[in-house]
């Protein structure tokens, strides 16, 4: 029984739109390779080709919002480093100055 490429092809589109990514290498795990001999018609070969690009331009948009994410998380990790520096240097000069005195 041969496989309808085109729907599975949508399905990780949608997989994609919706960010289940695990599914969308599954997808891309099982489908025809292009240069490999495979029953696929034109139509079918071309509709699988432009589900790569739909699904690629997702990934990129993904991987940009994710290495936002990462540079947020990084400048807060750093600011807070910066404000428990600055109170435990007042801390640690006020304690200081007290067992001095």
């Amino acid at each position: 029984m041969s496989r309808d490429w085109k729907n599975e092809a949508e399905r990780a589109i949608q997989s994609a739109r919706a960010g289940r990514w695990d599914l969308v290498r599954r997808y891309v795990e099982n489908r025809p390779v292009r240069g490999k001999a495979h029953d696929l018609d034109a139509a079918t070969a071309e509709a699988l080709v432009s589900a790569d690009r739909a699904i690629e331009s997702m990934l990129l948009v993904a991987r940009a919002a994710v290495k936002s994410l990462l540079d947020d998380v990084s400048s807060t990790r750093r600011a807070a480093g910066l404000i428990r520096a600055k109170l435990l240097g007042a801390t640690g000069v006020a304690s200081s100055i007290s067992r001095r005195v």
